[in-house]
């Protein structure tokens, strides 16, 4: 995953592929949530989240609310 976004052209690839899809509405959450989202986001809600089991194993989380592309 790091590999290909640290390639500018598949970056800027597939941010320009990702707008064209929500303009059109296209039901790409479920492909987002199954590859860039597991890879970055630990849970969510957190209520639902390992957060716990990551700290035991001497993983750092961090909490974060993001409403980037919320339409706001």
């Amino acid at each position: 995953m790091f590999r290909i976004i640290g390639t500018s052209w598949l970056t800027t690839l597939g941010s320009t592929c990702s707008r064209i899809a929500l303009t059109l509405h296209l039901p790409v959450k479920g492909l987002v949530k199954a590859t860039i989202f597991r890879q970055f986001c630990g849970a969510r809600p957190w209520k639902n989240a390992c957060g716990h089991k990551l700290a035991q194993s001497g993983v750092g989380s961090i909490l974060d609310h993001s409403v980037e592309g919320a339409g706001r």
